[in-house]
């Protein structure tokens, strides 16, 4: 309860660990609350009935007050800063999914900023490609580089100790765990270039979708009833346009880009023993941290089921402890060798003031009863105000409140487009995509995309393009050059 973070802290849930706990008040449909600071150091890990906000607001509070903040518990706005990092990183509402629908209202969370996970937005994305089509690896990559710019000051560092080290045959692998280690990468504020990019990315892997399905019929494949690993199912198929889009809103809507710099020094390293010291950079940005944390407590109780809300919380409490240290030992500042009690140590230990800290399902029956509290007395609150109503009014009061029909606010489904056949794909892309230019080019791109093939087959050949493969992939190559593509 004494650890902080200066730069940003990550929440995020988790449902499969906690539900291994078992007892007679929901520990069964739990989930773990994780909050993660700066090197990913566990600041708090609890147990939560739903990820309603309500069941975490107590938690959320106690990191304010750690951090000697004031918040408006309303509007979750800044009162007094004290230590409190200005970001926070989330997986989900961000803002409210449409143009323009980030705003001072919808975008702190407790006293800071909210930005999006980087990683689970393009996640969104590969999920809703099959893992074993083809093009899915390349297409993932050149999404990444969409989102992120390379520092070019560390690329040429990197390419310089690689020149004087004379390491010419570094695999994939190899040169992919130094550009992680030494490497800084950031989010540009440039947002309109990123959704350009990203916009692009998928007006040449339509085009190739269309040219490759063209080749096939043309050697005598009807391409019909394929399966999404066939390499002629396209990959940009509907849903992948739809997620795709919508993630383009949250770039424009600011939810994404980085608002400072996000890359830690660590120290220098002497690279691959050549001699050359390299600054190695660790990134305080998103939340895999939680996901290291779901990954440990996961292993924890990897072969173990149905066990009492006791035992989980002081396994996992020892585990995230244990960790804490590691990581503490690796930032330079003192902590118990993993493993060790306190009451185990000769010397006496210095203690801090610290704020009440709850852990695991401790945290989870005390919000459940507490809020369940809450309910019964807000209801029998409401029945002491109806009572006191004509017998009619309060029947009609009732039977308004059970069978409200009114219908609420609901996203049409995009109506099917039919592809003309002299349409091609000659989409003009500019530099830079404002929000009413994205929405433009975002629908012209949609109608690219046929519908028939989310039904897992085709009836008709594809349009006409007029361009053979090669002369496709030749494009695509010019289209990724501009847009820097490697």
């Amino acid at each position: 309860a004494s650890l902080i973070s200066i730069i940003a802290i990550s929440v995020d849930h988790q449902y499969k660990v906690a539900r291994k706990a078992k007892g007679d008040k929901g520990e069964g449909e739990a989930q773990s609350f994780s909050i993660c600071g700066d090197g990913g150091l566990v600041l708090s890990y609890v147990a939560v009935p739903s990820t309603e906000l309500s069941y975490t607001h107590e938690a959320m509070m106690e990191i304010v007050e750690r951090h000697e903040a004031t918040i408006d518990e309303e509007t979750h706005k800044i009162v007094v800063q004290g230590k409190l990092p200005k970001l926070v990183f989330v997986d989900t509402n961000c803002c409210n999914g449409k143009l323009g629908g980030r705003n001072d209202d919808n975008k702190y969370y407790y006293g800071m900023m909210k930005k999006l996970d980087s990683f689970h937005l393009i996640q969104r994305i590969g999920h809703q490609i099959n893992d074993a089509h083809p093009r899915k690896g390349k297409f993932m990559t050149r999404l990444s580089q969409c989102t992120f710019t390379s520092s070019k000051e560390d690329m040429d560092a990197l390419e310089s100790a690689r020149q004087q080290g004379k390491l010419t045959n570094l695999s994939d692998k190899e040169k992919k765990a130094d550009r992680l280690l030494y490497v800084r990468r950031y989010i540009s504020d440039d947002v309109k270039a990123i959704v350009a990019k990203v916009l692009l990315l998928l007006q040449t892997t339509i085009a190739q979708d269309k040219s490759i399905k063209k080749q096939h019929v043309a050697n005598g494949d009807p391409c019909k009833n394929m399966a999404k690993s066939h390499d002629a199912y396209p990959l940009v198929a509907k849903k992948v346009m739809h997620v795709t889009r919508n993630q383009c809103i949250h770039f424009l809507n600011g939810c994404v880009h980085d608002e400072e710099c996000m890359n830690v020094d660590l120290d220098k390293a002497n690279y691959r023993n050549t001699g050359v010291y390299l600054n190695k950079n660790k990134s305080a940005r998103g939340t895999t941290k939680n996901e290291v944390v779901h990954s440990v407590v996961d292993r924890v109780f990897y072969v173990t089921n149905n066990m009492r809300s006791l035992v989980f919380d002081a396994k996992g409490l020892w585990a995230i402890t244990n960790m804490n240290r590691r990581i503490l030992a690796r930032m330079g500042k003192f902590a118990l060798p993993p493993g060790v009690a306190p009451m185990e140590v000769a010397t006496p230990l210095h203690f801090v003031a610290t704020t009440s800290l709850r852990f695991g399902f401790d945290y989870y029956y005390h919000v459940k009863d507490k809020l369940e509290q809450k309910v019964d007395d807000n209801a029998l609150e409401k029945l002491d105000r109806v009572a006191v109503k004509e017998l009619d009014d309060v029947d009609a009061d009732i039977v308004a409140e059970l069978f409200d029909d009114e219908e609420g606010d609901t996203d049409a489904d995009t109506a099917a487009v039919t592809i003309d056949d002299a349409k091609t794909l000659d989409i003009e892309i500019p530099d830079s995509v404002d929000m009413d230019t994205f929405q433009q080019i975002a629908f012209q791109l949609d109608d690219a995309v046929d519908s028939d093939f989310e039904a897992g087959g085709v009836d008709e050949m594809m349009p006409d393009l007029g361009a053979t493969l090669e002369e496709c992939s030749k494009l695509s190559q010019q289209f990724g050059e501009s847009a820097g593509f490697d």
